[in-house]
């Protein structure tokens, strides 16, 4: 729901200041320019952060939360312009700013400034608890970046840690996240009809590994499979097919030689989940000959798929040091299941003229055939200090001791036939300030404009970058919020179009229908309505229907939300109209007023007044309000002379006893919650005895409503 405006207090934690106004205890950014106006947007709440800094072609930005900020957010706007409006969540806000409570992970924020340079969108991001500031640590220069969103998984890869999985722009700010339940999720990736994700645990009895989902456009889970006729589905790589059916990989038990080994296994499964080939490492691969990992059971440990352009499989194998081409159907002298060809490891079939650290890939992630051919591959590299302990292969003694490599790189390889030599075409690492390495995990992907997107996964100093054709980093991002050894990371980084396909929402406050005064404009705010939008493409109107509030009674009007992908959204909201009718007060001074509020006989809304001596005379007030929604005049009628006492009524010094006698006066149009007041002015006469009295009635009956009046009265007494 929308509460606004506003009233910051002591326990209010400042966010990182947006713009020229700074939240209590906070410093000013500087303001943006927008066609010469300058805005200011700032974001803050209970130990609330934000990100990226205030720009004026940013739209996007991300509230960091933690527990304790409990889906409450305030964000205010401004324009340098006199006359610009702000609207939060679709809501006019008079002051231009906005609380906004009960937010949940991934929920927007949508603020407008209109001025006569139109209207400036920004959106704000409510973020899971915990979620890292993201840094942007080299900004793109326009049309050098490819088009769409990084999918990430983020993680820490220890049992304390919180996941999460996310969509973001480049500027860091997810257009879609959650947060991960039951352990660290893995490849997210775009496919076909939406996405693909593989999460943790497997909830199958009996299984091992992990669950892999496919979600729709709207990144909701729609089904979910795992291998048939094993124990295991590893969630390293999936490789869909146009036709439904997908490779799985599996790290099952084997224990044919005698010894607790883990297999590498490759499932092919149809849409309708038959196992259409399966293929198990040690029926093609002599572990003795050609393992690296020396006594670790895992001695293969597939870690991607992928189908090449003539149908074999492309497949990297991290403890082999090797990728492997497998031929999925009988061709060229080749069974269904042989290995066509080893690129790297102890049986290279190709050789590394030009590789400078002499091993040819090692401990490598995402082996992928590019468009013209090549091998684009992470080569991690290894180092003494892990797990396995080395297991790169010295290409120039394959069979000998392995030996470190403490750099990772993206390699992408042209294999010449004629000589038998893997050229290297591409090739990239960081060496700022240090080398990088990244121990385990990551990937590289070749993008359509030609760059290359690497995912660091266990570098953590960088969670993803893009680099161009020459090896330039040309946008990198990484976990700001956390030092460097306990910053998150993803296992891969996939660059996704990710369209919004998410409808905004109409959200209205609980279930009764909102009450509005009589003539009220139905505006958003008036009916107490709150329109959303996610999914990135952001809000662009919150619109109400033909209806009106001229009538008492019960009411619907529709509402429709828009957002800039097209999508929209209409909801037929529930409204009361309550029936307006004029409010009189009277009293000898303001502060004084009798029947305030009240309305009825005028016997419980009165005033006395004592006159002692002939010709004393006594003004009193007669307030006059209404409870209509717009401007209103209220007619008034009231007792006249008597022969002891003479009654006068006045209105801003003009005497209009005469109108009020007849009931034809009418004060001025009065705005809602604005106010009239007619003076009542009682004499004694010389007629008058002790004793004698007077009831001077007013009647006070609003233009609009049903016509109901208010009546106060004066009781006038000779002492």
């Amino acid at each position: 729901m929308r509460l606004g405006p506003a009233t910051l207090s002591a326990a209010v934690t400042l966010a990182l200041p947006l713009g020229l106004l700074a939240a209590p205890g906070g410093s000013a950014a500087p303001a943006a320019r927008a066609a010469g106006a300058e805005h200011s947007l700032r974001i803050w709440g209970n130990e609330v952060g934000s990100y990226p800094s205030f720009d004026p072609a940013v739209h996007r930005y991300a509230a960091t939360t933690t527990a304790a900020t409990g889906g409450r957010l305030t964000v205010a706007a401004t324009s340098s312009e006199p006359g610009a409006r702000v609207y939060v969540d679709g809501a006019l806000e008079t002051d231009g700013r906005a609380r906004v409570t009960g937010l949940e992970e991934g929920d927007e924020v949508t603020v407008w400034v209109d001025d006569s340079a139109g209207r400036a969108t920004y959106s704000v991001v409510y973020l899971p608890v915990e979620f890292p500031a993201i840094e942007v640590t080299t900004t793109p220069e326009p049309g050098t970046v490819a088009d769409g969103k990084v999918l990430l998984t983020l993680d820490r890869w220890t049992s304390e840690s919180e996941s999460y999985e996310v969509a973001m722009d480049r500027q860091g700010v997810p257009a879609w996240v959650r947060t991960t339940d039951g352990g660290a999720s893995m490849d997210l990736k775009e496919v076909p009809g939406g996405y693909s994700i593989f999460r943790q645990p497997t909830t199958s009895p009996g299984r091992t590994g992990s669950r892999l989902v496919r979600l729709d456009e709207q990144f909701r889970e729609v089904a979910a499979y795992e291998t048939v006729g094993l124990v295991d589905t590893d969630g390293h790589d999936v490789a869909w097919q146009d036709d439904g059916s997908a490779y799985l990989m599996a790290y099952e038990p084997d224990d044919r030689s005698g010894e607790q080994l883990t297999g590498a296994v490759l499932q092919h499964l149809s849409a309708e989940g038959e196992v259409l080939f399966e293929w198990d490492a040690a029926d093609h691969v002599d572990r003795a000959v050609e393992g690296t990992a020396g006594t670790n059971p895992d001695w293969a440990h597939v870690n991607s798929v992928e189908v090449m352009d003539d149908g074999d499989l492309l497949v990297s194998f991290r403890h082999l040091s090797a990728v492997l081409k497998i031929a999925r159907t009988a061709h060229d002298g080749f069974a269904e299941g042989d290995v066509v060809w080893r690129l790297g490891g102890r049986r290279s079939d190709w050789s590394f003229p030009d590789d400078e650290a002499g091993t040819g890939p090692c401990a490598q992630h995402t082996a992928a055939e590019t468009d013209s051919g090549t091998i684009l591959l992470f080569d991690n590299g290894s180092a003494s200090f892990t797990r396995n302990g080395t297991i790169c292969v010295d290409q120039a003694d394959p069979d000998g001791l392995t030996v470190p490599r403490l750099w990772s790189r993206v390699s992408e390889y042209e294999l010449d036939e004629a000589s038998g030599e893997a050229r290297t075409v591409f090739e990239h690492r960081m060496t700022e300030p240090t080398d990088h390495l990244a121990i385990f995990a990551g990937s590289s992907q070749r993008l359509a404009n030609g760059n290359t997107l690497v995912g660091w996964a266990a570098e953590r100093r960088v969670m993803a970058s893009e680099v161009g054709s020459d090896g330039e980093v040309l946008w990198s991002v990484r976990d700001a919020s956390n030092p460097t050894d306990q910053a998150f990371f993803s296992y891969r980084a996939a660059l996704g179009a990710v369209p919004d396909a998410t409808p905004p929402t109409v959200e209205a406050d609980g279930t009764a229908a909102t009450v509005v005064d009589l003539g009220t404009p139905l505006t958003v705010a008036a009916l107490g309505v709150r329109c959303t939008d996610r999914g990135g493409a952001g809000l662009t109107s919150c619109e109400v229907g033909e209806a009106s509030s001229d009538e008492p009674g019960e009411h619907r009007v529709e509402v429709t939300a828009t957002d800039a992908a097209g999508l929209s959204t209409t909801r037929s909201v529930a409204y009361r109209v309550r029936d307006s009718r004029a409010d009189a007060a009277v009293g000898p001074r303001a502060r004084d007023l009798r029947g305030e509020g009240a309305t009825g006989s005028w016997r419980g809304q009165k005033a006395r007044v004592d006159l002692r001596r002939t010709g004393q005379q006594e003004r009193l007030l007669v307030r006059l309000r209404h409870g209509a929604g717009a401007a209103d005049r209220v007619a008034v009628s009231g007792t006249g002379s008597s022969a002891g006492f003479k009654v006068r009524y006045r209105f801003r010094g003009e005497d209009v006893t005469g109108a009020v006698r007849r009931g034809t006066w009418r004060s001025p149009a009065i705005e809602p919650g604005g106010h009239a007041d007619l003076k009542v002015v009682v004499r004694r006469r010389g007629a008058a005895d002790a004793g004698d009295r007077l009831v001077v009635k007013v009647d006070a009956t609003a233009g609009l409503g049903s016509g109901a009046a208010d009546h106060v009265g004066v009781v006038v007494r000779a002492r």
